[in-house]
């Protein structure tokens, strides 16, 4: 098997991994970090026969961020070390966590932003001055597309995953008249 590009925090996981040239049995060690900006995750394999095995508990990736991650893979014996791949990774966020948050970013921004027009519509501030530092606010037809796009998104998304979940697509043409 070759490595996952998908990765859930919290679940196990395991693969395996023949190299010709860098068996187990003549000492080679194959190892792998995952890394994104932020994290850095170390993974050890263990030989068996021919092959270089990965096994990775649900307790070993619970805390695992969510995030995209490039997963660099090389080998050692000894001073020899050699560079195998590299791959993005996607790290999605643990749903057994407390704080998970199902919602897609699209979903999330989309309430802010109403959230944000709810106070921008009773307060009616476009900036505020502290200590000398000025921050002016999105005006409100800057939020009010920002909106509209996002909404656009998360419809797209649900109607995806609508046509995923039922196998039938919509015939409906959306026209906008100016």
């Amino acid at each position: 098997m070759i490595e996952p590009r998908k990765l859930i925090a919290g679940d196990s996981v395991s693969w395996g991994r023949t190299l010709s040239g860098y068996l187990p049995s003549d000492g080679w060690t194959l190892s792998y970090r995952l890394v994104s900006l932020n994290n850095s995750y170390e993974i050890s394999s263990s030989g068996n026969g021919a092959e270089h095995q990965v096994v990775l508990s649900g307790a070993d990736t619970e805390n695992w961020v969510e995030g995209d991650y490039s997963l660099v893979a090389w080998v050692s014996k000894g001073d020899d070390r050699h560079t195998l791949s590299q791959a993005r990774v996607r790290v999605m966020p643990n749903p057994a966590s407390a704080d998970y948050d199902p919602r897609s970013h699209a979903e999330k921004m989309l309430t802010a932003l109403r959230e944000q027009l709810q106070k921008k519509a009773t307060s009616g501030k476009q900036s505020i001055t502290v200590d000398g530092q000025t921050v002016t606010y999105a005006t409100w037809d800057e939020m009010v597309n920002a909106e509209k796009y996002y909404r656009g998104r998360v419809n797209r998304q649900r109607r995806r995953e609508r046509e995923k979940r039922t196998g039938r697509t919509s015939n409906r043409v959306l026209v906008r008249i100016r």
